[in-house]
């Protein structure tokens, strides 16, 4: 039996061109408002991603006022074919938050205003993989929320 490969992650292009002159100042306003370094990573590249593999392959779409409802429709079927659910949600959910930030900045109509995100179901933990260790850590939790739980009633009275 062979072991299996460990999945390396594709490097994506990421050369806006000319549509990055907007994703920059996104990102500074990410930043501005306390995103954590790897959601504002995760959005900025989820727009680069979207600016060149679906936007820039277009003649005609080389500015952010060209993008429509369909592009957007276009982009997440052909995230959906290709990638998990959650993870076309994730990239949904930072479109939404650059045209949403855009729409603001520029008054331009937002083109994730008529689509909606995927949902994307719970997923539960198998029993079979819930190790002896994870179930002592999760009763160790449970336990001292309840021990908190007492002595902030006690506190109170």
């Amino acid at each position: 039996m062979t072991a299996p490969r460990p999945r390396t992650r594709q490097l994506k292009q990421l050369d806006a061109g000319i549509l990055q002159a907007e994703i920059n100042p996104f990102r500074l306003h990410l930043a501005a408002g306390s995103k954590s370094a790897n959601t504002i990573r995760t959005y900025t590249e989820a727009v680069q991603w979207f600016a060149v593999a679906h936007l820039l392959q277009q003649d005609s779409r080389d500015t952010w006022e060209q993008v429509d409802g369909h592009d957007i429709q276009q982009w997440m079927s052909r995230l959906l074919d290709r990638y998990s659910d959650a993870y076309a949600s994730n990239q949904y959910r930072a479109l939404q938050q650059f045209f949403k930030w855009l729409a603001a900045e520029d008054e331009l109509p937002d083109p994730t205003a008529g689509c909606s995100p995927r949902r994307v179901p719970q997923q539960l933990i198998a029993a079979s993989r819930l190790t002896s260790q994870l179930f002592i850590r999760v009763l160790s939790v449970r336990r001292d929320l309840a021990r908190r739980r007492r002595s902030a009633i006690a506190h109170l009275l």
